[in-house]
């Protein structure tokens, strides 16, 4: 720890070792009796929040899995919603509410391998068990909020196009079928291409508010709320494109859509409804201070802005161990890998360890004065996303209490375990 007053790991210990709520275990299907006090510090939220401090630890995955069981059973909450793109998520919440599809072929169609593991695949597979026994009136749903590729979306508007409005879908269909084409940006597209591509998710959207009685009249009007949220996917993916390899302008665009995504979903479920959120701990983040200059915008800010108390966010930490991810092999080429790291003295998380409970949440606005005080303050922490280049990258400096409201720590954790 850097930074920081010399007594705050102690003062720190005394508060963890008064408050920490202990796990029994962070795998679901084990009761809830350790998890009851946390109905406390998450009281009448509609938005719960789940972090994670690497895309590849099962231990986090299995821990947030058990939290979900734990708020839609006992404090009622129906939808659950991944970093994922929205379009490909409906066929998960397909076999999630109905049974209908290959469970395992949805989730792999999410084109994202973080999730594509056997932690996540048995949490869609106890949805669909408990949207399938008939006492359970009020279902769970799947959704993703990201907004990262355009192929399903383009290929879905133009097949709605060209039932309610044949002439329009002519019109579009080469902006369209560039759409099809992924790529990560517009590097190695014409500058004709990427001003067509512009121009048609403009003309998209401003048509489908425009005729939004005629199409409702021709389909329905939920088909065409989700040709409309489709529209939107496409201009939140051509904006990200946009960026080129400014990186900080592509999270901002990001972070920003993915806040709009996951409200629109609350939104389709109702005033009364109440999402579980899984992403990574920098867009779940309240004040992401040490992503870029400091000066980015989260995905959890803007939630907190739109939701303020009815937002609880919770950040997930480790002290060490192993994790999945992309590393670089053969010159710039990068594979799937297990990394293992050791703990570091001068962490966060070295306090969080030395409390020496192998599994436990902590409601960091729940402390007294002392305590407070060192939450307050900076923190050197060790998060990683997708890709992994080396320990001495992993570090980032926060300050815990205003990141997070309530902190999940694993002492040591394990990779988690890729589907075939």
């Amino acid at each position: 720890m850097t930074d920081t007053p010399s007594d705050c790991p102690q003062t720190l210990l005394s508060w963890l070792h008064r408050q920490a709520i202990r796990l029994r275990t962070v795998e679901a299907g084990h009761g809830f009796e350790d998890l009851l006090p946390l109905k406390r510090a998450i009281g009448g939220a509609r938005i719960v929040a789940l972090g994670e401090a690497t895309h590849g630890t099962r231990e986090f995955f299995q821990l947030k899995h058990r939290l979900l069981e734990f708020l839609v059973i006992e404090l009622g909450f129906t939808t659950f919603a991944i970093e994922a793109n929205w379009p490909e998520s409906r066929a998960v919440n397909d076999y999630v509410l109905h049974g209908r599809g290959d469970p395992a072929k949805a989730l792999a169609g999410l084109h994202f391998w973080t999730w594509n593991t056997e932690e996540v695949l048995d949490q869609i597979l106890w949805m669909r068990r408990y949207n399938a026994d008939d006492a359970h009136q009020q279902k769970v749903t799947f959704a993703g909020f990201d907004a990262q590729y355009s192929a399903l979306p383009a290929t879905t508007i133009a097949e709605y196009l060209a039932r309610v409005d044949p002439g329009f879908a002519s019109r579009i269909s080469s902006g369209l079928a560039l759409f099809e084409k992924e790529c990560r940006d517009y590097s190695h597209v014409s500058d004709a291409d990427v001003e067509l591509m512009h121009a048609t998710v403009q003309m998209l959207t401003e048509r489908l508010l425009a005729k939004k009685e005629p199409y409702a009249a021709r389909s329905t009007m939920q088909e065409w709320l989700v040709a409309l949220q489709h529209a939107r996917i496409l201009r939140q993916v051509d904006d990200q494109r946009r960026t080129g390899e400014d990186a900080k302008a592509r999270y901002m665009i990001r972070d920003r859509a993915m806040a709009e995504n996951a409200a629109w979903i609350l939104e389709q479920e109702g005033p009364r409804r109440k999402m579980v959120v899984w992403a990574h701990n920098g867009h779940i983040a309240r004040d992401p201070r040490g992503l870029f200059d400091g000066t980015v915008v989260s995905m959890g800010m803007h939630l907190a802005r739109e939701f303020d108390r009815e937002l609880v966010v919770v950040g997930f930490a480790f002290g060490e161990g192993a994790f999945q991810a992309m590393v670089k092999e053969d010159g710039n080429r990068r594979r799937l890998r297990e990394v293992e790291v050791g703990p570091a003295d001068d962490t966060f998380e070295a306090v969080l360890t030395r409390n020496g409970v192998p599994a436990f949440i902590v409601d960091l606005r729940d402390a007294g004065e002392d305590a407070a005080a060192c939450l307050a303050e900076p923190h050197v922490t060790r998060e990683i996303g997708a890709f992994f280049e080396s320990p001495e990258e992993m570090r980032q400096m926060i300050v815990p209490s205003a990141r997070y409201d309530l902190l999940a720590f694993i002492a040591r954790t394990t990779r988690a375990r890729p589907n075939p």
